[in-house]
């Protein structure tokens, strides 16, 4: 096979794997949060790249890890002060999609196909 052609070739199952893989950090609004989700106090940081890094690089997944992707915004929650952390870039319109995809993870949803949100308030009940 010509070489220009197999780097076409990979270049484009490259990027539907991408088109593929971003469709995994989309809000699944079928699934509801539990119905029991408590209402957290949301606090919002606007922090600069290495910050973001910082909050953020251990809620990437190991795969997005390992290919190098950089986090766009994390929520972190703490059932036991009854908070959810968002951290978002200082660039980014907090009104626009970034801000409201991190306050539905506060509001108790998951990824498509994921359900750390649900795990995580079971294991926090059961715990106390």
């Amino acid at each position: 096979m010509n070489l220009w052609l197999r780097f076409w070739l990979l270049l484009a199952l490259a990027m539907l794997a991408c088109a593929l893989l971003g469709a995994c950090t989309v809000i699944d609004k079928d699934v509801p949060p539990p119905a029991d989700w408590p209402a957290l106090a949301i606090h919002v940081h606007k922090v600069k790249g290495g910050e973001l890094i910082k909050e953020c690089w251990p809620a990437e997944s190991l795969f997005m890890q390992l290919n190098g992707a950089l986090p766009s915004g994390c929520a972190w929650i703490n059932f036991a002060r009854n908070r959810c952390d968002v951290y978002l870039p200082s660039y980014v319109d907090h009104d626009g999609y970034a801000l409201n995809h991190e306050l539905e993870h506060c509001h108790g949803y998951d990824h498509y196909g994921d359900s750390t949100m649900h795990d995580a308030w079971a294991a926090w009940k059961q715990k106390h």
